[in-house]
């Protein structure tokens, strides 16, 4: 499935590195090849309005509770360019996140996301930004 969300980041101004709000666009490829116990791979990208970029590469699991609802939490590990703004404080990032998904007919899907980047302590600091964002999946079968 394709994955494209909208929203902002960096709402939160919790540190003197992430004092600016911006916003965020975000493609995913989630693929549907099961690697462990219905974990699946993930790859995606986000621009922001600041001209941050970040690529990456992880793992997701969908988890139905309801007969249209879904909760997936992810995980992803990539490469961060700062823009104009606000600075995370390395080129290594990791993601993580939950998603909400209202799932609609013949596989697509409408939902919101949090999302949380951070270098996990690799980098000069460790700033961290959280996302919160609109979501459509797409499938692509």
């Amino acid at each position: 499935m394709l994955v494209l969300g909208a929203g902002v980041s960096g709402m939160w101004h919790h540190n003197t590195h992430v004092q600016h709000t911006v916003e965020i666009v975000s493609m995913e490829y989630r693929s549907d090849h099961e690697l462990l116990r219905e974990i699946k791979p993930l790859v995606g990208a986000f621009a922001t309005s600041d001209g941050s970029g970040y690529v990456h590469a992880g793992a997701y699991r969908d988890f139905p509770f309801a007969p249209r609802w879904v909760v997936t939490p992810h995980l992803s590990a990539g490469a961060y360019a700062h823009g104009s703004k606000n600075n995370l404080g390395g080129r290594l990032e990791f993601q993580s996140g939950v998603d909400l998904f209202y799932r609609l007919d013949r596989g697509w899907r409408i939902g919101a996301t949090l999302r949380h980047v951070s270098n996990a302590g690799t980098g000069d600091y460790n700033p961290g930004i959280e996302t919160f964002a609109v979501l459509v999946s797409a499938p692509l079968r």
